[in-house]
């Protein structure tokens, strides 16, 4: 891994995507930065991989272009907070909350908590407003690879003895993951809060939301992946706060995905093979051998209706951001 040094300046100068309003890349790394120099006898900043920029006019650079993956963890370790955000590239508001209120978790590092932040996870999609590194929407010839892709450690839905997948579906996902893992025994998770967004939220009739610019009548949901499941106050607490924006959440039904079912705003135990699934699984495959890890007690994956506007979509992810204390201490009543 790379350090934070030097890192503003290499960046290339590219434009990011403008058609919602979303904070620049550029920008977005200048906080980080700026906040990892000011903070530094409580912070460590870690460059985790750097995502190469291609297809169409970006095919033509020589050497390719690309952008950091980059993590903040405070220096103290032990059982941790874990925050992560930009999975996909064209759900912004998550990045966007973190990079405008990044004090919060220096008062976090304040209280003696350890916290992991993977603030912008996937910036090449980020800069170009796609959800995929590769792909601006997964198509019947085209897959989109996640940089959360972490069925190569996951054991087989139907035979275990194996993982999922034999090898990472990208070489982000590979970074991304091994990166992951290397933390777990510093910093064991007890929370993860992973902020996301959702465009094609089924609405509480059946019908389903169109594109970016269409009329929708959906409601969003939380992925509950911890064993906590449905009792999860962590969970629970992010519901409310959804209610306190006038957000309503869809109680029951199905995901678009897997067909998951919903119980009172609530997907729980689902097997989709992303970073949640892989941070509470108890075991996983690593070059053949089957090896225990540690498990997060909680970890809530946010998705907000992208029929708000990106402004409230931030004031939620933001509010969430701000209860990281309480939800903290509400792992502790489960």
């Amino acid at each position: 891994m790379d350090s934070f040094e030097n890192l503003t300046s290499s960046l290339p100068d590219i434009s990011t995507f403008e058609g919602d309003g979303r904070m620049p890349v550029h920008e977005i790394y200048r906080r980080l930065v700026t906040f990892a120099e000011r903070y530094h006898t409580q912070w460590n900043g870690d460059v985790v991989h750097h995502q190469e920029i291609t297809g169409g006019e970006f095919d033509a650079f020589s050497p390719p272009l690309s952008l950091p993956i980059v993590s903040l963890r405070s220096h103290v370790g032990g059982q941790a907070l874990w925050v992560i955000a930009g999975i996909h590239g064209e759900e912004p508001a998550g990045p966007n909350a973190v990079a405008r209120n990044l004090k919060i978790f220096s008062n976090l590092v304040d209280r003696g908590l350890p916290v992991v932040l993977l603030p912008l996870a996937n910036p090449a999609g980020y800069f170009r407003g796609w959800r995929y590194q590769n792909v601006r929407r997964a198509s019947k010839t085209e897959s989109g690879l996640s940089v959360g892709d972490s069925e190569h450690y996951l054991p087989g839905i139907h035979d275990r003895t194996r993982p999922r997948i034999p090898q990472p579906s990208s070489d982000a996902a590979g970074a991304f993951t091994a990166y992951v893992l290397s933390l777990l025994d510093r910093y064991p998770p007890r929370v993860v809060i992973d902020l996301h967004e959702d465009e094609y939220i089924p609405g509480i009739d059946g019908t389903r939301g169109g594109g970016p610019n269409r009329k929708r009548n959906g409601l969003p949901y939380l992925y509950s992946q911890g064993h906590l499941g449905r009792r999860d106050p962590v969970a629970q607490a992010i519901l409310r706060i959804f209610r306190d924006h006038g957000i309503p959440y869809r109680m029951h039904g199905r995901t678009r995905f897997d067909g998951e079912k919903i119980h009172h705003g609530l997907v729980v135990d689902p097997n989709d093979g992303s970073i949640d699934n892989l941070l509470v699984a108890p075991e996983i495959i690593v070059a053949g051998q089957h090896v225990q890890k540690p498990v997060a007690l909680s970890s809530v994956v946010v998705e907000t209706p992208t029929s708000l506007p990106l402004r409230r979509r931030i004031e939620v992810h933001a509010s969430i951001l701000k209860a990281l204390p309480e939800l903290w201490n509400l792992s502790f009543f489960s």
